[in-house]
């Protein structure tokens, strides 16, 4: 046998309390015990073992039950452990080892463990292991309670399951899976690149314009940059200088104050040295005190040892002479007993007398006695060989009669035989007028299937059109929905890089963005009305022509007071933050006067004043006054010039379009990139792109419920075509059945004509076998009658011999009843001594307890003489070292005067040093007060440097210096260029800086995803590929292994039945992919009926039939069957055992059983026991062992 388990090993496991090792051999191994004793949980631990997750399966409620839960007597377990081990010589499973332990853990905690040989791994690893051997959490190795029945009961789709792992296809379908939900993955990352995608082509084109601007705007910055730090960095080489000069002047007076605080650090220090001086004595004098007190306990404690031992000694006197009035009662009680003893000597002498004559008269009897019994013996061996002879003859006499009985059993068992043929052959005759009624009702049955199946089909061609019309309705609804959300992803993308924008203040100065964004937190920013952008709204299609008028002014920012924009203007120095333009509500000031002088030709030429084009809030209409009062909004270029000239060109003039004409009539205008924004273009796009956004959105949700009213209407056509492909395939799969059960029927036919024909054969061959009988019951009473004669002549004999014998055993009597009362007087004589004897033992026992008494006494009386000695000298000796601890208290006296009188000196030299830290103090303070004048000269220089510093930090950071050129010669008007290129750039407006960036980062975005796409798309292709190969494999070795399976189980079904039909078949040959498997079965002389209507044997005989198949075809290493023949009657449990039998010279089996007839099949048996209530225990026995034994 290759693959093969040797070992399981369990604990804590359910009911097994304590661990339990199983040893398994090639063969039958049976497992038994009675209800409730836990023998299946052992099937259990192997099915748990090898990866069952479902703990229905396994017969609980929750994963931890199968963790022992503990009993009356113990505490429950934390951890569950079953190891299974493999034998694997010839490396059938792909590890290189000769055995393969797999343990499973389970910690009540919930925490698991899956280990192959003592290493970690993963339940995937054992699983993948044990793929297509037969074993596994879904293979037909482990076969429990109700699982040989539910292999009938289960739905035919169900039921592939045990024959896919028979084909070895388990591991292709999971790589399929695999497969499949990659390809899933795949399809879901390729639909999101494309959104994404086209988030980013919609970007791409704004950027772009963007960016260019953004370049434009930071070349004439790098010009201004250049000016400015070159012109003002010139201008703080004068303050540094000056700097350096006052810095030289202060580290000179900082050189004197260093000589000073020397001089003052060594006072400080001699002080400190002194102080530490007198600390020390105060410690010396402490300490001194302390041996003082120490040295008076010492000789405390010796006077009060000496006290104690004085006591001790009083106390060992006492008990010398308690020891020595003992020892003198000891001598008196010693010579009381040695005057006993002698008395007790005499009298074992007298009882030895009188004993000495019976004595003599007990040998004679026993003499006599012997005699007797000799005579006696031969008697009963004459007697006992008569009785052997009429044994013998009886016995001969027996076993004739006993032939004559089984002779005339065989006779009435024949006649029986003759009888039974003749109502078999009455019972096939009539069930083979049925079999072809049956016949005739089935051939009807089959064209009513056909007519059903025709009329099916038309309806599906009906159905089949009217779901074509839905479809493409259906596909044309979709279409519009698709480009609806193709529509609302463009306006999602552009809203939100818009609104993006507009939330991030893109295009607003550092400052502005700073004030609104990072000082919500400052006193001033409660004063802050908001930007003037935010403020206004513009009337529809005038966004163009206020940004015009506006410029910059858009991002001024208004608030309450003048005294809180001076705040907010140290603000951005301090913090580096930029620059912004206030609009204080209290300190503004403007009048629309002039304006309203020009009302009446205004409103001649189509134009309106620029703030009648707005809605805001009254409070502000002063700072937009301010912006706006000569800002006039003509219908084109056309009329502004002509209404510029009106107005003495002193107003300024724009257009919807953009122009504009300046007072003083310079003229601006020409084309404008539609797609860079303004702010209020901005926020009016932003508007226009929701409410667009918005109204796709409804036209979406009106064509999304239309695709599912169409989905609803072509699932509704769709589940009619299955109902009518259903009853199609039902009425196939009947009209199939009846084909089968007609040619069933036409076999049995033929099968009872030939049964007829054969019981005839037989009756008559029986009736012949009668005549034999009847001749030989005549010579066997002849025989029996001759023995009975020998039998009467032997008892006459025995007779006459037990009178004599008779006589001989009174005799006996006699000399046994005179001998039992000699013995009788001797016992109690001996008894009487004995007694005698014991008390005389006592006695001397008694005196060698006194003798050890007093030789105890003795030795404790030369103990107690030593202690004496020892406690005088101990005494002594601390008399001595009293005096000596005296003789140290005086001199420590001495020591600890002498340290009072040194610290006084010191504390004087104290007191001196004291004086002269406080002289140094003064003079410190001084030297402060000097270098503090130097400190506020240079931090009022250095506040005017740091002034310019961050003028040029607020505008170019912190690395400014590094930009300066050596060689720059700043020009006469270098501040007139600074103040045009600044010009220069407010006329740009806003710009997006961050266009540059955004721009290069979303182009290689954009490139990196349609390389992933194209990636992607080609992963795909490889994917479908490898699905349909697996499928081509998976096809193939099904359908070859079920049609071996096939030929299996018909021919072990009738070996089991001992004839009968049997069958396997599948619902959809087309689809053997994902068919059900159906199974017939007719037992002999039974009609082909449906499986739920077999008796309990019959379908569990017919599952057995269906298991044995799949092993001979695909055997698994072992195989646990757990009380499958539970089922059988004994007839069936025989030749379940002999299948058992036959399987096992190639298979191992674990069987867990009660039946006699299954245990007999069994070479090893492991009994299970609960001798303690809710613990497993097991005891072993192998059977081939007993079998030679017995």
């Amino acid at each position: 046998m290759s693959l093969y388990l040797k070992r399981l090993e369990i604990i804590g496991f359910k009911s097994f309390a304590d661990k339990i090792k199983l040893q398994f051999l090639p063969g039958v191994t049976a497992i038994v015990g009675p209800n409730g004793s836990g023998k299946s949980n052992i099937s259990d631990a192997l099915r748990w073992v090898l990866g069952e997750q479902s703990i229905k399966n396994l017969r609980g409620a929750k994963m931890d039950d199968v963790i022992f839960a503990g009993s009356a007597e113990r505490k429950p377990l934390g951890l569950a452990e079953v190891t299974i081990v493999l034998d694997n010589s010839d490396r059938s499973l792909p590890v290189d080892f000769s055995e393969i332990a797999v343990t499973r853990k389970l910690f009540r905690s919930g925490e698991s463990d899956y280990l192959i040989n003592k290493s970690s791994v993963r339940l995937r690893d054992i699983l993948e292991l044990f793929y297509d051997t037969g074993l596994g959490k879904e293979a037909y190795s482990v076969i429990g309670q109700g699982k040989i029945d539910s292999i009938l009961s289960v739905r035919p789709e169900e039921r592939r399951n045990i024959f896919e792992e028979a084909a070895g296809i388990i591991k292709y379908k999971t790589r399929k899976q695999v497969a499949e939900r990659k390809l899933e993955e795949t399809d879901r990352n390729l639909l999101r690149l494309q959104d994404i995608l086209s988030e980013l082509e919609a970007q791409l084109g704004p950027l772009e314009t963007q960016s260019n601007l953004a370049q434009s705007y930071l070349h004439l910055k790098e010009e201004l940059s250049c000016l400015e730090i070159n012109h003002f960095g010139g201008l703080i080489q004068n303050h540094q200088v000056k700097l350096e000069e006052l810095d030289k002047a202060k580290k000179d007076i900082e050189q004197q104050y260093q000589d000073f605080e020397g001089q003052e650090s060594i006072i400080e220090g001699e002080l400190e040295k002194s102080r530490l001086q007198s600390l020390n004595y105060d410690n010396q004098i402490t300490e001194m005190n302390e041996d003082y007190y120490r040295i008076q306990n010492q000789i405390d404690k010796c006077t009060e040892q000496i006290g104690f031992l004085q006591t001790k000694f009083g106390d060992l006197e006492q008990q010398e002479q308690e020891y020595q009035n003992n020892k003198t009662a000891n001598m008196s009680r010693r010579e009381a007993i040695s005057q006993e003893q002698s008395m007790i000597e005499q009298e074992i002498t007298a009882i030895k007398e009188k004993s000495g004559s019976d004595e003599a008269a007990l040998i004679q009897i026993e003499g006599k006695l012997a005699a007797q019994n000799k005579e006696l013996l031969q008697f009963e061996a004459q007697e006992q060989g008569l009785k052997d002879s009429i044994i013998e003859t009886l016995n001969e006499i027996a076993a004739l009669k006993n032939k004559m009985n089984t002779n005339h059993l065989q006779k009435d068992f024949i006649l029986k035989q003759i009888g039974d043929f003749e109502k078999q052959m009455a019972t096939i005759g009539a069930q083979l007028g049925e079999f072809e009624r049956d016949l005739a009702a089935k051939k009807e049955q089959l064209g009513g299937i056909l007519a059903e199946i025709e009329q099916d089909h038309d309806s599906q061609s009906k159905l089949a059109g009217e779901l074509k019309e839905k479809e493409s309705e259906l596909t044309s609804c979709e279409n519009k929905n698709l480009e609806l959300k193709e529509k609302i992803r463009g306006l999602e993308s552009k809203y939100g890089l818009l609104d993006e924008m507009e939330r991030s203040y893109q295009g607003y100065f550092q400052g502005v963005k700073a004030l609104v964004a990072e000082a919500v937190d400052q006193p001033f920013s409660r004063s802050i009305q908001g930007i003037v952008a935010d403020l206004i709204q513009v009337q529809s299609g005038m966004e163009l022509a206020i940004e015009t008028a506006l410029g910059s002014s858009l991002q001024n920012v208004v608030i309450e007071d003048d005294r809180s924009a001076q705040d907010a203007i140290a603000y951005l120095k301090r913090y580096n933050k930029g620059r912004a333009t206030f609009l204080p509500l209290n300190t503004i000031e403007s009048s629309d006067s002039k304006m309203q002088q020009y009302h009446n030709m205004l409103q001649q030429y189509g134009c309106q004043p620029a703030i009648s084009l707005l809605e805001f809030d009254p409070k502000y209409r002063g700072a937009l006054n301010y912006m706006l009062h000569q800002t006039v909004v003509a219908p084109d270029l056309k009329t502004a010039v002509q209404i510029s000239s009106k107005l003495d060109r002193s107003f300024r003039i724009v257009t919807p379009e953009g122009d504009l004409v300046n007072p003083g009539g310079s003229i601006t205008g020409g084309s404008i990139d539609k797609r860079r924004l303004g702010l209020l273009s901005r926020r009016r796009e932003i508007e226009d792109l929701k409410q667009e956004k918005n109204e796709a959105e409804v036209n979406l949700a009106k064509g999304l419920q239309n695709v599912k009213d169409l989905k609803n209407q072509f699932i509704q056509l769709s589940h009619e075509i299955e109902a009518a492909k259903k009853h199609e395939q039902e009425a196939k799969i009947r009209k199939a059945s009846i084909d089968r059960e007609l040619q069933i029927t036409e076999g049995t036919v033929t099968r009872s004509h030939q049964e007829i024909t054969s019981l005839m054969e037989q009756r008559d061959e029986l009736a012949s076998q009668t005549e034999r009988f009847d001749s030989d019951y005549q010579e066997l009473a002849a025989a029996i009658e001759a023995k009975q004669t020998e039998l009467h002549r032997i008892e006459g004999q025995l007779t006459g011999f037990t009178e004599e014998m008779r006589q001989s055993k009174q005799s006996k009597d006699g000399l046994i009843e005179g001998l039992s009362d000699l013995k009788s007087r001797l016992s109690a004589a001996y008894q009487e001594a004995n007694g005698k004897i014991a008390l005389k033992d006592r006695l001397l026992r008694q005196i060698t307890e006194i003798d050890d008494s007093d030789n105890d006494f003795e030795m404790r009386k030369q103990q107690l003489e030593a202690e004496r000695l020892k406690i005088r000298e101990q005494i002594a000796a601390l008399e001595a070292r009293i005096v000596e601890e005296k003789n140290k208290l005086a001199s420590q006296e001495s020591l600890v005067t002498q340290s009072k009188q040194e610290k006084e000196q010191v504390l004087a030299v104290i007191k001196e040093l004291e004086f002269k830290e406080r002289s140094f103090r003064r003079k410190n303070t001084d030297f402060q007060n000097q270098l503090h004048q130097y400190d506020l000269l240079i931090n009022q220089t250095t506040l005017e440097l740091e002034n310019q510093l961050n003028n040029l930090k607020e505008d170019y950071g912190n690395d400014w210096m590094a930009q300066i050129d050596p060689s720059w010669t700043s020009p006469p008007d270098a501040l007139t260029q600074i103040e045009e290129h600044k010009e220069e750039l407010r006329k740009l407006g806003t710009v997006n800086l961050a266009a540059v960036e955004d721009y290069q980062q979303i182009k290689q975005r954009f490139d990196f995803l349609t390389n992933q796409s194209q990636d992607l798309t080609h992963a795909k292709e490889s994917l479908l590929k490898v699905i349909a190969e697996i499928e081509s494999t998976i096809v193939k070795r099904f359908n070859e292994t079920f049609q071996e399976v096939k030929i299996q189980f018909k021919k072990i079904y009738a070996e089991l039945f001992e004839g009968g039909v049997a069958d396997l078949f599948l619902l959809d040959p087309e689809n053997s992919l994902d068919s059900g498997i159906e199974i017939v079965a007719q037992p002999p002389g039974k009609k082909l009926q449906s499986l739920s209507l077999l008796s309990g044997g019959e379908r569990a005989m017919t599952a057995i039939a269906l298991l044995f198949s799949i092993l001979a075809v695909k055997p698994s290493p072992f195989c646990v069957l757990d009380e499958i023949d539970a089922a059988l009657d004994e007839v069936n449990v025989s030749r379940f055992a002999h299948l058992l039998e036959m399987f096992s010279k190639q298979l191992q089996f674990i069987v867990v059983t009660h039946r006699r007839g299954t245990m007999e099949a069994a070479s090893t048996l492991y009994g299970v026991t609960m001798e303690e209530m809710g613990v497993t225990k097991l005891i072993s026995l192998d059977l081939n062992q007993v079998q030679k034994a017995g």
